[in-house]
């Protein structure tokens, strides 16, 4: 959407993984489907250089994700998986954008807040209006959103204007 009376423009890019995801490599085993790159930044990083603002989301409103199971190297679990593609996202924040002009917001996975089970076996969450202010009733955080918290805590000397938005 552009915006030319503000001289803004407003762009929405989908991608499922910060990182590449692929056909398998020649001769590689049948029940491998794809791989995710977790070392290499996706493809669609080169059109968000040169950004004013960057806001990356991940699974805000409890998607209905599945869990990674078609990795090649099937001894790395999805959270060392994850890990890895959050210092391939800081390597390409830190390489590819102005640390004095570009401000870069990283949302948080959000909790969970289904009520009467979880998506997949009749969970709702469309009763939350307001946002849960009951201690007792919260879920704890999800253990990504430290792993996320982490990566910026160590990128804050070298790009001061990326920010943690723990949602």
């Amino acid at each position: 959407m552009r915006f030319p009376e503000h001289n803004v423009t407003v762009e929405y890019h989908r991608t499922p993984f910060l990182v590449v995801v692929a056909r398998p490599p020649e001769n590689s085993p049948e029940d491998v489907k794809m791989i995710v790159r977790v070392d290499e930044f996706n493809w669609q990083s080169k059109r968000w250089v040169g950004s004013d603002v960057l806001v990356f989301i991940q699974d805000i409103g409890g998607t209905k994700t599945k869990p990674l199971t078609c990795k090649l190297n099937k001894t790395m679990g999805v959270m060392e998986g994850f890990k890895k593609s959050l210092k391939t996202w800081k390597s390409w924040v830190l390489e590819k954008l102005d640390h004095e002009s570009s401000y870069v917001f990283f949302g948080s996975f959000s909790p969970v807040h289904y009520r009467n089970g979880t998506w997949n076996l009749g969970g709702l969450c469309d009763a939350d209006t307001n946002p849960e202010t009951d201690m007792k009733k919260m879920e704890p955080d999800p253990i990504q959103n430290t792993y996320v918290s982490e990566v910026i805590q160590e990128m804050r000397y070298e790009h001061s204007k990326v920010k943690f938005l723990n949602l």
